[in-house]
């Protein structure tokens, strides 16, 4: 493809500039209770967008920067979260032997939960058809955009063998010499949530010590959490998820406090 390069007779020139733009823009939304003691609750949830044209790397076409303006890598949509801790108001001052063991205790929680990940279809079609170089540097960070042809989120069918309509992509035609026209980061991943919880059980030792006893867990329901889906057109694995975050994990934890 050298023949239809701006420099004939010369290799990929790799350039970079620093300068981006970005927006960003939201609805937020909190609420807060407090109880007796340091019991208390909490919520928020905003609504946003951010979108900018910040490559991973160069871009694809120097020449045309259009296609790399979309969401953000941290562009969640939707996300919710809520918090609470509550101090058990049995036996607070944990005089004699049931006190001991049914006072002190306390419990607190998270639960989190988002909307999806954008991810950046690309493709196997090595013969770069738009001469851009973009497999013969080792520095560019790139890949080949194929065409977009369809909406990859509409009729998705959200499942782990193919999570996104993987017909919304088709390589560049082999008679045609130009870059794909696919947008970045138009492929929404699935959702996530998790609940965390934490038992704490408080030992008094003296007035001003004390020993405490933690049960945490994440991912208390051990829900799966899908990474993004395969958006690699042909390799063979196209549109499939292939990875999750962490399942359960349990973990406890014992401390003086002085």
């Amino acid at each position: 493809m050298n023949l239809i390069r701006p420099y004939v007779g010369y290799g990929s020139i790799d350039t970079f500039s620093t300068i981006f733009s970005s927006n960003y823009n939201s609805l937020q939304v909190s609420f807060q209770k407090h109880f007796s003691a340091s019991s208390l609750i909490e919520a928020n949830y905003t609504w946003s967008k951010s979108l900018t044209n910040l490559m991973n790397g160069a871009a694809q076409n120097t020449y045309n920067l259009s296609p790399e303006y979309g969401p953000s890598g941290t562009d969640d949509r939707h996300v919710f979260n809520t918090d609470f801790v509550y101090d058990l108001p049995f036996f607070e001052s944990q005089k004699g032997f049931i006190g001991r063991v049914l006072g002190g205790w306390e419990a607190s929680g998270i639960i989190n939960a988002s909307a999806g990940e954008y991810a950046t279809p690309s493709t196997t079609n090595f013969n770069d058809p738009g001469g851009l170089g973009l497999f013969v540097s080792t520095n560019s960070g790139k890949e080949v955009y194929p065409d977009q042809v369809g909406n990859p989120n509409h009729g998705a069918p959200h499942k782990v063998g193919q999570w996104y309509n993987v017909n919304a992509f088709e390589n560049v035609p082999n008679s045609e010499h130009r870059p794909g026209d696919a947008q970045r980061a138009s492929i929404l991943g699935p959702g996530k949530w998790s609940v965390n919880l934490t038992a704490m059980k408080n030992f008094a030792i003296t007035e001003g010590s004390k020993i405490q006893f933690r049960i945490e867990t994440y991912n208390l329901l051990n829900h799966t959490n899908y990474n993004n889906p395969d958006t690699d057109l042909g390799d063979g694995t196209t549109g499939q998820i292939l990875s999750a975050g962490d399942s359960r994990v349990l973990q406890l934890g014992l401390k003086y406090e002085f």
